[in-house]
């Protein structure tokens, strides 16, 4: 914003309370059509770089989403869950000889100042008409995207795909393009990292040299899509950002083969489908590994449904294990809180789990200290705890706990590098649910 009224920089606090004195007394297209007036002067002498918003209130997002909250449960009569308390649910019934039937739907998912919703055409119609009526907003009743993420629906295949193809082409080929140039090899990258890579940390000569190299903002724009459509890339980057303070050329050249891999499958996301998972429909499973090293292993755990994942816990573990086994059972125990979590959540929504949920482990001696029900061997006296609630939900016939074969270790994606032929073979298990055998 430039203006005619020269203003020293402690001066900045006194204008943004002026001008939000000004919006609220005139309104905020005044305040647009003053702006203009000001920057279309000839005497303007001085240019503000405004670091906070000058409309509004400080905490204007938090006011936006106690409204839309208020008007979703009531107005529009959703029901909002406690386990995940950005989804809202609505189901209309109507009396039948079973007691009642379901004849309409809504769900709705809220994320700061942005929505999503579907559901049976009369309950969308309904749910459009109060939400417009209450809160001044338009809704759009078609959405191809959401946060950079690409939505793709077919209804006849019965399938529902994530994916960011344009967010990887703009940062391939235009945000890091000199970069990419200058480090990328030739070729298609069809892993992550390569299976025998080995980080070395860089000395203070290797930084000097690298340290103009954008690494941190590389591996922030790699981080965003990580966590949603692009799991299987989450281990190489936890390597790439234990160096994410301190790197070296070498180091940087990783982070852009990771970005290059990104960008070769840019085209792949998330895919779930509708009756190719063999597990059944809206049938919850997970896989648990772990990586036994010094001092603290990696651990890995992913919830899945209709063929892809829906939960998932990627980290490092807290505790030093001193046996293959405890690292295994630790991560098992990980994996058990966040099937507890999801299985909340479909409760919530009134889509009950009638069986107990699956965890497939690779790690015999890990299953049967989890299903053992006699007393604890020696070894497993010493654990904590809070472990044996993986026994109690085992007991409780929440959870069911299988031998997987290694080969079939979904979650080892998360605790290592691997070879092209078994990243590729478990990638596509984790993204789809074509590869997907009812016996593992």
């Amino acid at each position: 914003m430039s203006g005619n009224c020269d203003l020293e920089m402690d001066d900045l606090g006194m204008l943004r309370l002026d001008l939000l004195a000004y919006v609220k007394e005139h309104g905020e297209e005044a305040l647009k059509w003053l702006c203009r007036k000001m920057a279309d002067t000839k005497t303007a002498s001085t240019v503000l770089k405004l670091n906070v918003p000058i409309y509004g209130e400080p905490d204007a997002g938090k006011h936006f989403e106690t409204k839309h909250s208020s008007v979703l449960t009531g107005p529009c009569g959703l029901r909002r869950c406690k386990t995940q308390p950005c989804f809202y649910v609505q189901y209309y019934y109507r009396k039948s000889d079973q007691g009642r039937e379901c004849i309409g739907y809504l769900f709705n998912i809220m994320w700061s100042d942005d929505g999503r919703f579907f559901g049976t055409d009369a309950a969308v119609k309904v749910f459009k008409e109060n939400l417009e009526a209450n809160l001044d907003c338009k809704v759009k009743l078609e959405s191809k995207e959401f946060v950079s993420i690409e939505l793709h629906q077919d209804l006849e295949a019965g399938t529902f795909e994530l994916k960011q193809p344009e967010y990887w082409r703009l940062a391939y080929e235009e945000t890091y393009a000199e970069h990419v140039s200058m480090f990328a090899k030739k070729g298609t990258r069809y892993v992550p990292l390569p299976a025998d890579t080995e980080i070395e940390p860089a000395t203070d000569a290797e930084f000097e040299l690298a340290k103009q190299l954008p690494m941190k903002a590389v591996l922030g724009t790699i981080g965003f899509p990580a966590q949603f459509t692009k799991l299987e890339i989450r281990h190489a980057l936890r390597m790439l950002q234990r160096h994410g303070h301190k790197w070296s050329v070498e180091i940087f050249a990783l982070a852009i083969h990771l970005l290059s891999y990104c960008y070769d499958t840019r085209e792949m996301g998330l895919m779930f489908s509708r009756d190719l998972d063999p597990h059944g429909v809206l049938c919850l499973y997970a896989y648990a590994d772990a990586s036994f090293r010094a001092p603290k292993g990696d651990e890995c755990a992913l919830v899945m449904c209709q063929g892809a994942v829906v939960s998932e816990h990627f980290g490092t573990q807290t505790t030093t294990a001193d046996s293959t086994m405890r690292a295994e059972y630790m991560a098992a125990y990980r994996a058990s809180c966040e099937i507890m979590g999801c299985r909340n959540i479909l409760e919530e929504l009134e889509l009950r789990q009638q069986a107990p949920t699956v965890l497939y482990e690779d790690n015999q001696p890990c299953l049967r200290t989890a299903t053992n029900n006699g007393a604890e061997q020696k070894r497993s006296k010493s654990f904590d705890l809070q472990w044996f609630m993986l026994k109690d939900r085992i007991i409780d016939n929440v959870i069911r706990m299988k031998y997987c074969v290694t080969a079939r270790m979904v979650a080892d994606l998360g605790t290592k590098l691997l070879p092209r032929q078994q990243f590729e073979f478990l990638r596509d298990i984790m993204n789809r649910s074509e590869e997907h055998t009812s016996e593992l």
